[in-house]
């Protein structure tokens, strides 16, 4: 077997670009292809790359990725981890289990302004708040509904305030700069799209109850 690596620049923001340029590789014949593998981060390049893929008639296989509704991109697109709609159910989920009148939601913005908005220009993150706040939705706890806030913070500037339980919706580079930043208990409940190397290869969110 031949790996053939691709770098999707930085962020995944050549994504679709490298696409491009692999499609013709991988549909020559003689070289063999039997898949794309390992596409990272759920954002407009990454969808537009499966998309293309999938028109072209390529297998792609994502092991990280978990973004909502990725698999209406292609009919050959194949995702080994549930899409955020069941991360947000099991956040939920929990927070009602643990008895929690309310579930803040805290994420990375692009500034502070008190919009609470999340950011537009990262799929995983944006899917991932709207879920929770729809899961919650439907969710009680001992009768009465469970409450979500949306707070967006940038680890320099933003500090959370203490909530009955916190679910940081990060990615896992950010996540140690934003608790040193805003002097968060680290005790958090974390969502996160992709392992490292600390959850040794396992897609998990840590779990530990905040105050």
């Amino acid at each position: 077997m031949r790996v053939t690596v691709a770098n999707g620049g930085s962020q995944m923001r050549s994504a679709a670009k490298v696409a491009g340029l692999l499609i013709p590789f991988a549909q020559d014949r003689e070289q063999h292809v039997a898949s794309s593998m390992g596409l990272d981060r759920t954002l407009t390049s990454t969808r537009e790359a499966i998309r293309a893929f999938g028109d072209a008639g390529i297998v792609t296989i994502a092991t990280t990725l978990s973004g909502d509704k990725l698999i209406e991109l292609s009919d050959s697109y194949f995702q080994l981890v549930p899409q955020d709609t069941r991360e947000a159910l099991i956040a939920v989920r929990y927070a009602a289990w643990t008895g929690r009148s309310q579930l803040d939601v805290y994420f990375p913005n692009r500034d502070c302004s008190g919009s609470n908005i999340a950011p537009d220009n990262d799929d995983y993150v944006h899917d991932l708040v709207s879920d929770v706040q729809t899961e919650a939705d439907v969710i009680s706890v001992h009768g009465q509904p469970l409450q979500t806030s949306a707070h967006g913070w940038t680890p320099a500037s933003c500090h959370p305030s203490d909530g009955d339980l916190q679910a940081n919706l990060v990615r896992e580079h950010r996540l140690s700069r934003h608790l040193q930043g805003s002097g968060a208990d680290a005790r958090r409940y974390v969502l996160r799209e992709r392992p490292t190397r600390q959850d040794h290869g396992i897609r998990t969110f840590p779990v530990s109850a905040g105050r």
